[in-house]
């Protein structure tokens, strides 16, 4: 079959499963069983789409792989686990008494976002963008020398905030459990200096010629994921960790297909063994190898660790789907807006809050429900408070934002084979988070940097 053919077939799939999707819309009456064979459904676009992408790539190493996976983890983690009865002891949609037809609802609203993604993404592979065309500022070749000093200059900057922060990762996730992170203040008052840390490291693996030192500087950040893992929290690790490897493979050294398997058994490992010393730091009443058999086939095996602790970030989709329009009218759009005034202008000037604009919703949400702890947010949940099913096909150009930003290689070290790997965690992140939290973060820890390696690639070439 040539690839025009398979790709007009996914292209058909993808539209024959987002009319089955508005199709379920309608029912009503739902059963458990219909709420199943939904989540089966989704598992099985999923599988679709991601191997489609791989199949399109030839490698499984790519960018929109990674975010595909993550996506797939973060809105259908609890429901695999719900459709293989495995039980979650955590924080569980499936605990909460919602009714048999919100949850099919929130299914159907995330399977047709993850449509709607892989869509934008195979259009702009098909179509070209004249706004992300090579020849604009973005794209052009910045001298060498210029990568180095950013990427000192930053690291100077935020070493300190960095190692400050992930004490505290220590003190409070390790020492007082996982849920404590969301609860307690980690890290210092230079944490607006911290984000730097990876992104410095990054741009002086660009900048240095020695090899064994871009490995170190690359591969550094895997002392973080470890942190994270011990720590809990996986939703931390697994972007960082992915990020690593994204930049590894594009800017020190391609990895061939046997060292791809070697990559693969270490996450397995990692993922596994890492949360289990954890466990064994705090409870010594049993032996090591009872814990990995446990972590690997009991009730708090890994599979339900890892689906379960990563897969919640439908509960806020739900609660808001509850709230809105039958409580609370559509935001049509504000807290998008509100982001972007807070991240553009100076509060003194104008900010969200002077407008009277809602942009932190995990606050907004927990002040509704009146919570005693913050519930979070998610990407699904934002779109369908602004925009409720109307807003799905803001998905569309997600996908575009993530072929154009994230998957066109490019053989010139620029800033770009920096930026995508640091994007990638910030849009990953972003699947449960929110925009005001992800638009801050791109403008300060891309935005600026890249202005600050321009100044400074200016002043090299006056040199």
């Amino acid at each position: 079959m040539n690839k025009l053919k398979f790709t007009n077939l996914i292209f058909i799939f993808l539209l024959v499963s987002l009319l089955i999707e508005l199709k379920w819309l309608t029912f009503e009456n739902i059963s458990i069983q219909n709420l199943k064979i939904s989540i089966l459904f989704s598992v099985i676009i999923f599988l679709v789409c991601i191997i489609n992408w791989i199949k399109i790539k030839k490698n499984f190493i790519s960018a929109y792989s990674f975010f595909l996976i993550c996506f797939f983890l973060f809105m259908f983690g609890q429901d695999v686990l719900y459709l293989l009865d495995i039980d979650y002891n955590g924080l569980n949609i499936y605990d909460l008494n919602y009714s048999t037809e919100l949850l099919f609802k929130s299914n159907i609203f995330c399977t047709i976002s993850m449509l709607f993604i892989h869509a934008g993404v195979l259009f702009s592979r098909k179509f070209k963008f004249i706004f992300f065309s090579k020849k604009r500022i973005f794209f052009k070749t910045i001298n060498k020398k210029s990568y180095y000093y950013t990427g000192l200059f930053l690291l100077i900057i935020s070493i300190l905030p960095h190692l400050l922060y992930m004490v505290d990762v220590i003190r409070v996730g390790i020492g007082m459990g996982y849920t404590f992170l969301y609860k307690e203040q980690i890290g210092s008052s230079l944490n607006i200096f911290e984000g730097f840390f990876y992104i410095s490291l990054f741009l002086l693996a660009i900048g240095i010629k020695n090899i064994k030192i871009k490995k170190f500087l690359t591969l550094f950040p895997l002392i973080d994921v470890v942190i994270y893992l011990i720590a809990g929290s996986r939703g931390n690790a697994i972007p960082i960790l992915f990020a690593i490897i994204l930049f590894y493979n594009q800017n020190i050294k391609k990895i061939e297909s046997r060292e791809k398997y070697k990559i693969i058994v270490v996450m397995l490992l990692v993922t596994i063994f890492v949360p289990v010393i954890s466990i064994y730091r705090v409870d010594k009443s049993t032996t090591f190898l009872d814990l990995v058999k446990s972590f690997l086939l009991g009730d708090n095996s890994i599979i339900s660790q890892l689906f379960g602790e990563m897969g919640g970030s439908k509960y806020t989709l739900i609660e808001c789907m509850k709230l809105i329009p039958s409580k609370i009218d559509y935001m049509n759009g504000v807290t998008y807006l509100g982001s972007i005034i807070d991240c553009i202008f100076p509060s003194f000037i104008v900010s969200s809050q002077k407008l009277g604009i809602t942009v932190w919703l995990g606050s907004w949400l927990q002040d509704i429900l009146n919570l005693s702890y913050g519930p979070g947010f998610a990407i699904t949940s934002e779109v369908y408070v602004n925009f409720g099913y109307y807003g799905l096909g803001l998905f569309l150009f997600l996908g575009i934002i993530i072929y154009n930003f994230l998957e066109k290689e490019n053989k010139i070290h620029n800033f770009r084979n920096v930026c995508s790997p640091i994007l990638f965690i910030y849009l990953s992140t972003y699947i449960r988070g929110q925009s005001i939290d992800t638009f801050t973060k791109i403008f300060i820890y891309l935005i600026i940097p890249f202005l600050i390696l321009k100044l400074i690639d200016l002043l090299v070439k006056k040199d």
